[in-house]
């Protein structure tokens, strides 16, 4: 019987080797990014800081889910953390934008990730992790 991770998954950012959409089931590759930039992989460091910690749980893809895309996860340990193909929580779709917006040059905003997601932009990624007197754009208070 398949489950789904109901919780968050707590992955240490160091232990993610590789990140990549994938197709599913065929179709040209994506964006692909890694620890080691071997097999034309990007920089893992560019996209790094849009990694949602810790992951967002997976969500149920449902019985008539065919086709899509995946994006993939690969940790040092060998496993692999899919999102996709159908159903993917925000931020991994927020995630997804920012990998094509990295690996186009952005040549695919504003609308960059599957279903034409748009890419937010960089301080509301983390307005909420940093105090209201020192937010970039704000001012200290």
């Amino acid at each position: 019987m398949w489950r789904v991770r109901n919780s968050p998954i707590r992955v240490d950012r160091a232990d993610i080797v590789r990140i990549y959409v994938a197709p599913y089931p065929e179709g040209p590759g994506g964006p692909r990014f890694g620890r080691s930039t071997a097999e034309g992989a990007q920089p893992l460091s560019l996209i790094e800081g849009y990694i949602p910690s810790p992951l967002p749980a997976r969500k149920w893809q449902g019985f008539s889910c065919n086709s899509g895309g995946n994006l993939v996860i690969e940790l040092r340990d060998g496993r692999d953390i899919t999102y996709g193909p159908c159903h993917r929580p925000a931020s991994i779709d927020s995630l997804w934008a920012h990998m094509w917006d990295v690996y186009t040059d952005g040549r695919c905003r504003p609308m960059c990730g599957p279903g034409g997601t748009y890419v937010p932009l960089r301080w509301r990624w983390f307005e909420d992790d940093v105090p209201r007197d020192v937010r970039p754009g704000r001012g200290v208070r």
